[in-house]
């Protein structure tokens, strides 16, 4: 099966045609295509996010049935860079890498998306990087097939959701919205990454969240009354959500409900509302949470009432300056946290360093550029260290003992080690 995204020019969002966790009932292993900025513009986040979606479909490895070797314009690698980008496949549940194409092919729209050969179809430096990388993955395979992913971070996602959200955007009526339900669904998945926070993508028919610490749930705007029965009842028994504005505002038919906002979870959230607005020269405040000077409010935000919820931040302006903008409630056993509007990614990042360790999930020290990503396989930690920059980064973080990949070389525990500019290391533990 073959799990496609919606299309920026390149890989982006949640495919908006087909319910990807539907369709992938009838198959065994899922496939995808990911394609992405390159050169200085490679970050792996369109990695990552697709990656997760795909491995989430099947909650199983998956295969890169198409991905970029020369690419578009504008796309050849840097040198490393292609070995990068594949160590970033299976580094997110990837179990094999194909590429677009073998050759570069000589009439048609697609000529210029080049191949492993250019179009004299004679072996480049594109094929020895290519042959490299494939000499590189038959030795790493006995230590990595069946490899499997075992994060405690879940982000729900939601076809319902996206076409409310594009029946009725965060604009006002007339105008071309600026983002749509993917733009907020990136923004929280790509803030999760440079955090190295490891997620995994759970459609909105699950209805056991038992597994993870947390859930996200990005705009879940059309939600029937099931699924947020089961999100209270997880936060009950002990779980964390993190919610973010335009989620239970309508049942799965896109019906608006009737009740306080948010349905069914005003108690779980502690919180209610009944306006919203586009925020103008609005930022966020706080006295307790790491937030930058100037963390601007977009898009879309929602004037709460708190019942039982704190207020961790509020809105700066001379309006609505002191209504609550982040907040946090604790909820039987478990606590539930709410983001009322958008606001800038770097504001977001900041706020979540501070906010996710109260939700059950511990924020270390690495940041992007440098990415960590793991999986266990045949009982062993598989640790994949990935430098998305051309800069040399060292790597002094507590890791255990163990050896890199597919070498052997052995490292002790804690043991610092450099990576090259666009460099990547695999460490089995």
């Amino acid at each position: 099966m073959l799990s496609d995204y919606e299309w920026r020019g390149y890989s982006f969002g949640l495919q908006p045609d087909v319910d990807q966790f539907d369709a992938a009932a009838a198959v065994d292993i899922t496939g995808c295509d990911i394609y992405h900025p390159s050169e200085d513009h490679l970050t792996g986040a369109e990695i990552a996010f697709g990656g997760a979606v795909a491995y989430g479909l099947k909650k199983a490895p998956y295969l890169v049935l198409e991905t970029q070797a020369q690419g578009n314009f504008g796309w050849l690698p840097y040198p490393g860079q292609l070995r990068l980008q594949a160590m970033a496949h299976l580094a997110s549940g990837a179990k094999g890498v194909e590429y677009w194409h073998w050759h570069s092919i000589h009439n048609a729209v697609e000529s210029y998306w080049k191949g492993v050969l250019s179009h004299d179809l004679t072996p480049g430096e594109t094929y020895r990087e290519v042959a490299a990388l494939g000499r590189e993955m038959a030795a790493l395979s006995p230590y990595l097939v069946g490899m499997t992913k075992r994060n405690k971070v879940a982000v729900m996602v939601s076809n319902r959701s996206q076409t409310g959200l594009a029946w009725f955007p965060t604009c006002r009526p007339g105008e071309t919205p600026e983002k749509n339900y993917s733009d907020f669904l990136r923004w929280l998945c790509d803030s999760l990454y440079r955090l190295n926070v490891e997620y995994d993508v759970l459609s909105d028919g699950e209805r056991d969240f038992s597994s993870y610490d947390l859930v996200v749930l990005p705009c879940l705007y059309a939600a029937p009354e099931y699924l947020l029965e089961a999100v209270r009842d997880y936060v009950e028994k002990g779980g964390h959500i993190l919610a973010t504005f335009r989620t239970a505002f309508a049942d799965e038919y896109l019906k608006i409900y009737h009740d306080a906002q948010p349905h069914m979870l005003t108690d779980c959230l502690g919180l209610t509302y009944d306006r919203f607005t586009k925020p103008e020269n609005v930022t966020l405040t706080s006295d307790t949470m790491p937030l930058p000077a100037d963390a601007a409010v977009t898009d879309w935000m929602e004037l709460l009432t708190l019942t039982t919820a704190k207020a961790l931040c509020t809105y700066r302006h001379p309006v609505w300056g002191g209504v609550p903008a982040v907040t946090v409630n604790d909820y039987g056993r478990g606590r539930a946290a709410y983001l009322p509007c958008c606001f800038s990614p770097e504001g977001l990042d900041k706020l979540l360093e501070g906010l996710l360790p109260q939700l059950g999930v511990a924020v270390g020290p690495v940041r992007f550029p440098l990415v960590v990503k793991r999986g266990i396989s045949a009982g062993r930690e598989i640790t994949f260290y990935l430098n998305f920059s051309g800069k040399s980064r060292t790597v002094d973080i507590p890791h255990p003992a163990g050896a890199f990949l597919p070498d052997g070389k052995p490292i002790a525990a804690d043991e610092p080690f450099t990576l090259p500019p666009w460099g990547a290391a695999v460490l089995q533990s």
